[in-house]
Formats: structure tokens, C-alpha cells, sequence
């Protein structure tokens, strides 16, 4: 009896620790029967942009992928970052125009009272298809033009739009929206202090992100905008976050409208526009707080459902114990089913603390032609 009582002591907590590890979502991947890959591109990615005909991310360091590779697993290989000389350059966010690609450069310096790292300001570079040019700004009322930004001050975006010709980039320096052609920086006219003129042409003090649209640039305070633009057509429709939980969208000329609320903070979207004539469907892809979400478009640009639980592997790995900052989809002219879509993942708070894995801190990607199912990059 005694040898019984201590067998089933030792099976509890090996019963705990089965029941605990299966939450994490590579067990529940490997239900799902996928088997994760090894990654390419890890860590904290907060940008995944078009420049010419490839995609590029960074990491802290720059990756590139070429456009033979894009509907291909991995194949990223690193770029050549900015020749900057602070102590430790970390490349934080890229953007693209049709001519440049641009990159913002935190410098970190170490703190000496409490032993630690700190933000202590950025610096812009472009790169001109040759070399790394450093980008300055002449503020009003200076003599000297300005080439590291003020910590948290300096916030670099663009359209990021399919079509290169609707490519086009942006600084927002202190409240001010400047564009950027390469090392030429340029005050955006109109520039307006009040709320209500945000989510349009008009630029608004707090811009963060940007949209090609209707032969315009519309502007927003938001974390996230985009349009369903292909290839081959102009957008027809253009969606934006909306208080950090709520998708907007805007059909036409018509009105901003309520498209759908998923209830978590959204740092990111993406759309598929593929012809459904046949079968398949297209969707918003929404980055949040609480992973990837799949949200169905009706053919008339109204909301048709979440597809998310349904969509492959997307709730055994993309999931709440994840965030995702960056979303893109390769060619809108693909339906849902048929889209490349690359995505960056990590997790909310500690790993410690919850069934997130560093291993999955990075870049992944649907391959709806070669690899329909989520995996790491």
C-alpha cells in the first residue's frame, strides 16, 4: 500500500508538468501535425517592408529576401546595415520608397548609475541601391541640420504600398511630418494640430503610419493602415485601426465606418483581394495582441465572419500568448487560401511566465503555394 501511495505521488506532479507543456503551442502544433522548422530571422521585428521587388526586415541586424524566394521557405540572408559608429547600432524599423530604403538606427549607451542599457536617441540612413547615406533634418528658427533624433521622438513609416510607383516615405520629427527622398527631406503642407483632421490627407501632428489611396497619401495616428491595392489595380477600399481594438474601413469615397472590433490591441493588418469568382476567399489579417486573426471579407468589402480558429494552424501557433507587430501580404491578387503572408511574432511579457517560447520570437510566414500552414522564418 505504502510502495501504491508513493508511485501515485511521484505520477501527479509528472501529470502536472504533461498538462501544463501541452498548452504550449509547439505541442499544440504537433497535434496539428506540423512540424516548426528551425528560423532564419529571430527576435523583435518590428517592420517588414517592399523595396524594388523584394521584402526586407530587420532584426537589429537587416535581412533580405529575393523575389524568386518570396513563395519559398527561409532564404533570407542578412544586409548590410548603416556604417554608424555608435556603441551599439540596432536597427529598429525600416521603410521604403520607390527609390530608397530607409532605416532608423537606435543608439544605446550604457547608463552607469544603474549599470544598464538605454535608448539614448536614433539616427535615419537611406540606402540608394549602392550605399548608406545619413538623413538630417534643418529644423525652422536652427542653422544646423539635425542627424540624431531625440529618444522617442523621431517615428519613420511608409505606404508600403504594392504598386512601386505608390511607394513613398515619411519622418514624423517632433510633431512634424516631413517626407523623405532620400538624403532630401521635405515639410509636409497642411500639417494639422487638430484631432479631427486625422485618418485623411491632411497630416496630423501625432502620424504614424501612412496608405496610398485614391491618387492620396492618407494619414493616421493609428498603429496600423492599408488598402487592398494588387499589383494590377488601384484600392478600392482602405482599412485602419480605430482605438487600438476596432477595424474601420472606407469604401470609395464614402464615409469611415465600423468594419469589426476584435477586442485586443491591433499593431498591424494586411489584405488579401484575389479573385473568388471560383472558391476561395479574402481576408483582413490583423496582428494583435492576442496573435494572428483572420477575418473574412463578403465580396461587397463588409465584414463575413472570423475565420481565424478555422484557418490551418493558426490557433495551435500564432496565438494569445503572442504578439504581432508586423503583417504583409506578398500579392493581394491571391485569395486567402493562395496568399504568401509573413507575419512577426513575440511574446506578451516574460516567457517565463507564460507557455510562449523564444524560439518562436521572429519571423514567420503561410506559403498558400508551397507551404499552407504556419511556420517559422
Amino acid at each position: 500500500m505504502k510502495k501504491m501511495f508513493f508511485r501515485i505521488i511521484l505520477f501527479v506532479p509528472f501529470l502536472l508538468i504533461l498538462t501544463n507543456s501541452c498548452s504550449d503551442p509547439i505541442f499544440s502544433s504537433i497535434r496539428d501535425e506540423v512540424e516548426l522548422e528551425d528560423a532564419d530571422v529571430s527576435g523583435a521585428i518590428y517592420s517588414i517592408v517592399r523595396y524594388k521587388d523584394d521584402l526586407y526586415t530587420q532584426n537589429g541586424k537587416i535581412y533580405k529576401k529575393l523575389y524568386e524566394d518570396l513563395e519559398s521557405s527561409h532564404s533570407w540572408s542578412e544586409f548590410e546595415k548603416p556604417p554608424v559608429s555608435a556603441t551599439y547600432p540596432y536597427v529598429n524599423k525600416l521603410a521604403a520608397d520607390s527609390n530608397y530604403l530607409y532605416a532608423q538606427v537606435t543608439k544605446i549607451n550604457s547608463d552607469d548609475m544603474e549599470g544598464e542599457n538605454v535608448n539614448s536617441g536614433s539616427e535615419i540612413w537611406c540606402w540608394n541601391g549602392e550605399t548608406w547615406q545619413q538623413v538630417s533634418i534643418l529644423e525652422s528658427g536652427n542653422e544646423t541640420a539635425t542627424t540624431v533624433f531625440t529618444k522617442n521622438k523621431a517615428a519613420l513609416f511608409c505606404t508600403n504600398a504594392v504598386q512601386d510607383a505608390h511607394r513613398i516615405a515619411y519622418i514624423n520629427y517632433k510633431n512634424i511630418v516631413y517626407k523623405l527622398d532620400g538624403t532630401t527631406v521635405s515639410v509636409v503642407a497642411g500639417l494639422s494640430t487638430n484631432s479631427s483632421d486625422d485618418n485623411s490627407t491632411v497630416p496630423y501632428t501625432n502620424s504614424r503610419n501612412c496608405a496610398y489611396y485614391n491618387g492620396s497619401v492618407y494619414f493616421t495616428s493609428e498603429a496600423a493602415m492599408v488598402t487592398n491595392e494588387t499589383l494590377y489595380s488601384d484600392a478600392t477600399c482602405i482599412y485602419r485601426v480605430n482605438g487600438d481594438t476596432a477595424i474601420y474601413y472606407k469604401i470609395g469615397n464614402g464615409d469611415w465606418a465600423k468594419w469589426y472590433s476584435v477586442d485586443y490591441t491591433i499593431y498591424s493588418l494586411a489584405v488579401t483581394n484575389g479573385d473568388t469568382s471560383g472558391s476561395g476567399a479574402n481576408a483582413v489579417i490583423a496582428g494583435t495582441a492576442a496573435g494572428v486573426w483572420v477575418l473574412i471579407v463578403n465580396s461587397d468589402g463588409t465584414y463575413g465572419g472570423d475565420y481565424t480558429g478555422s484557418f490551418k494552424n493558426t490557433s495551435s501557433t500564432l496565438n494569445s500568448y503572442y504578439r504581432i507587430f508586423s503583417t504583409l501580404v506578398v500579392d493581394p491578387s491571391d485569395t486567402l487560401f493562395d496568399s504568401t503572408i509573413y507575419v512577426s511574432a513575440d511574446y506578451a511579457g516574460s516567457s517565463s511566465n507564460t507557455s510562449a517560447s523564444t524560439k518562436n520570437r521572429g519571423l514567420w510566414s503561410f506559403l498558400g503555394s508551397t507551404r499552407p500552414s504556419w511556420n517559422r522564418e
